[in-house]
């Protein structure tokens, strides 16, 4: 006996408005599962971390962060209720087939309606993410802080934090003339060997104690999966 997937493996071909309907139904729920697109290890070290050991600086871009993705679930939801509404006043007005005001028909207006309310559920699951995550940086920001961080805590912060940024542009300009290895590269690098915050597993080592990177520990042990793989093939 096939399952739906195996069918659907055969014969791919999407002909029908119908035929869309049921390969969303059945991929919905994996689809909101796998919907968090800007990790928690993300949140952690390639957003907060990047501001390096500075504390107001760190809260001062995430709360850019948060509030951004704050308007934007508000903004979402605010367009899935008025779709609903929508959606639902056609149907009290006993609309089928139709043909609206606009030219419109009633039955292809709620398909797409519905359409955008479940590409906005989607869009929601990763602005709800960043939202629960920077919620989570404010609180212990706050907490390491002793108390609320304040506007004149980043202006206090501002000079030491320049100093900090540009001798770190040139000695990473400096490893790119070394090494080859592009700047972008070694800036990833320092921002996730910064100390985690959200959770001990984001903490990563790259880098030996000259900063640099040992190519042969790091090649073999890119390597090794592929090993173990073969050997299991």
């Amino acid at each position: 006996m096939q399952t739906c997937t195996e069918t659907k493996c055969e014969s791919s071909d999407i002909r029908s408005i119908d035929d869309a309907t049921r390969w969303i139904a059945e991929i919905k729920r994996d689809t909101l599962e796998m919907g968090q697109l800007k990790s928690d290890f993300d949140c952690d070290k390639l957003t907060r971390a990047k501001e390096g050991h500075f504390l107001a600086h760190q809260f001062h871009f995430c709360m850019r962060q948060y509030s951004l993705a704050l308007y934007e679930v508000r903004r979402m939801l605010v367009e899935i209720e008025r779709n609903r509404r929508n959606i639902q006043r056609l149907y009290d007005e006993g609309a089928d087939c139709e043909l609206l005001a606009d030219h419109e028909f009633a039955d292809l207006k709620i398909l797409e309606m519905q359409n955008e309310i479940e590409l906005t559920e989607l869009s929601l699951v990763n602005k709800k993410s960043i939202v629960r995550n920077m919620e989570r940086i404010r609180q212990e920001l706050i907490k390491q802080n002793g108390g609320p961080i304040t506007n004149e805590q980043y202006q206090a912060e501002e000079p030491a934090y320049w100093k900090w940024f540009l001798e770190r542009h040139a000695l990473l300009e400096r490893k790119q003339a070394e090494t080859g290895i592009k700047f972008g590269t070694w800036l990833n690098m320092e921002h996730l060997e910064q100390p985690a915050l959200l959770d001990p597993e984001n903490q990563v080592a790259i880098m030996n104690e000259e900063g640099q990177i040992d190519y042969l520990a790091t090649l073999a042990a890119i390597q090794r999966p592929k090993q173990t793989q073969e050997r299991l093939e």
